[in-house]
């Protein structure tokens, strides 16, 4: 009886634990959001037209054609998306990262061990929030690339009623691959560097923490190798689900990798990597 206590107990800590967490994501995601979201316009946009020579230009034109609230076009379901995603994700993380630390103990000394359990942490993530924000990111697309200004996501769901669950998850294997390639490079090169920097220093990872001093290196390389990344999967994607989609991502794919259009796969990518 008092070990099924026990267990309730550390149940109930745990829960108000991974409530805590996402609620304190979803609020962080809420007050950055008016200075996120017109950024991730810009770059969605950008990648839909990306013809367009810098940053500069970019805005111009989205001024022009669609005067200052053109940065906060598709806002409602970028809102829904960036706030859903900080209530999940960072739940997420930590009860992998729980089970795995139970499932293989000591894992911090082991560099193979620690690559493995990272990658099938990342890989159960991004296919888990690859379905959930796939929806999200149609939306979003579609609502921020649209040309007609009076055709919103009431429009969107009318017209497209028969075949709404194709249409809404549009670009679903780009999706996946986007998640899939965005948490391995993190996880994996914030793991293993970590674990080299504890192994240099001669630090214990389960008595000591990294000084932010010896973290700081990694903390600006890390976001500038996961935007390079996925990047182009990112571009495929938007050109799947924007308003007048491209077919086919192999059909993308052979489209941007020839020689002239490789510098197209990135465009964006300081825009993406303000966002972090």
């Amino acid at each position: 009886k008092e070990m099924n206590e026990k267990r309730q107990f550390s149940l109930i800590d745990n829960i108000k634990f991974y409530v805590f967490v996402a609620l304190t994501g979803g609020g962080r995601s809420v007050l950055g959001f008016p200075l996120e979201q017109p950024l991730e316009a810009c770059k969605t946009i950008w990648q839909a037209e990306p013809k367009i020579k810098h940053e500069i230009a970019l805005g111009k034109q989205i001024r022009a054609r669609y005067g200052f609230l053109g940065f906060y076009r598709g806002g409602v379901a970028n809102f829904v998306r960036v706030v859903s995603k900080s209530l999940y994700r960072y739940p997420l993380v930590l009860f992998f990262q729980g089970f795995f630390d139970k499932l293989c103990p000591g894992m911090e000394y082991d560099p193979k061990a620690l690559a493995i359990v990272k990658g099938v942490s990342a890989l159960c993530i991004a296919n888990i929030e690859a379905f959930i924000v796939c929806p999200l990111e149609r939306l979003k697309v579609f609502s921020m690339t649209r040309t007609n200004s009076t055709q919103g996501y009431m429009s969107f769901m009318k017209n497209n009623s028969s075949v709404l669950r194709k249409e809404l998850f549009r670009g679903l294997f780009a999706q996946m691959l986007r998640q899939n390639v965005a948490w391995l490079v993190w996880l994996e090169t914030d793991a293993l560097s970590k674990w080299y920097i504890r192994k240099k220093n001669k630090i214990n990872p389960f008595e000591e923490k990294i000084p932010a001093r010896l973290m700081l290196p990694m903390n600006i390389l890390l976001p500038i190798i996961n935007v390079l990344a996925i990047m182009p999967f990112d571009m495929i994607k938007t050109n799947l689900q924007k308003e007048k989609p491209e077919e086919g991502f192999f059909n993308v794919l052979k489209q941007y990798s020839k020689k002239q259009n490789l510098k197209y796969l990135f465009v964006g990518w300081r825009v993406r990597l303000l966002q972090y």
